[in-house]
């Protein structure tokens, strides 16, 4: 159901969130906000892994593009060419 659809999303979230910290104590969170990752390596002039931001948005674009094309939402008939 749609009404489902906020609360699914801040579950995900909490779990991704309470999983990187279990995964890294110290960093809780950082890497969430892609911004703030910038802020803490211009601040630091360490831009080493800062390209894992850019590559994982896009990366996640493109399959996001992908499945949307493949499974349409609110649609019963599969897209066909």
């Amino acid at each position: 159901s749609p009404a489902l659809g906020p609360f699914l999303v801040g579950i995900s979230a909490a779990i991704v969130l309470f999983a990187g910290g279990i995964a890294r104590p110290g960093d809780f969170g950082v890497s969430c906000n892609p911004a703030r990752c910038l802020g803490l390596m211009a601040a630091s002039h360490r831009f080493t892994y800062h390209w894992v931001h850019w590559v994982g948005d896009l990366t996640a674009c493109m399959a996001h593009a992908f499945i949307y094309y493949a499974v349409p939402p609110f649609c019963n008939q599969r897209i066909q060419d």
